[in-house]
């Protein structure tokens, strides 16, 4: 499973990667693992369509949530060749709904976050001052 951000106009581009795990046989009892995170300077989505493709494919991505508020148009671009995306309209009901999951799934000893990677760390400090707001 994949989440991505594609920026619009400046920003960054970024893709995090995740497996869902079952523990003790209980499909109950899962466990969301962060395998990696992928961020992009700006770029066009020409230069980052090749990039992103090989990151999912390689990665054997089954389904990729993309943030398509703004950018729907390369979400369906990314659909006709062949990649599993599924753009989602990011409303701030829905961002705040979604860092909630999160901080409760982390809570509750059900969200691995790799500690390798160059930007794990900084996934790290941004949950963290999520949890503080």
């Amino acid at each position: 499973m994949g989440g991505l951000d594609v920026a619009s106009t400046r920003d960054y581009a970024a893709i995090v990667l995740g497996e869902v795990l079952n523990r003790e046989s209980n499909e109950f009892d899962t466990l969301l693992r962060v395998k990696g995170l992928k961020i992009f300077e700006h770029q066009s989505y020409t230069q980052l369509e090749p990039k992103l493709t090989e990151i999912i494919t390689s990665n054997y991505v089954v389904n990729c949530i993309q943030d398509a508020t703004s950018e729907k148009a390369f979400a369906e671009r990314l659909q006709i060749i062949g990649l599993p995306i599924e753009p989602l309209h990011i409303t701030g009901t829905v961002k705040e709904d979604g860092v909630s999951y999160v901080l409760q799934l982390r809570g509750a000893g059900k969200l691995g976050i790799s500690t390798r990677g160059p930007f794990m760390g900084e996934l790290r400090r941004q949950m963290a001052e999520q949890e503080r707001t």
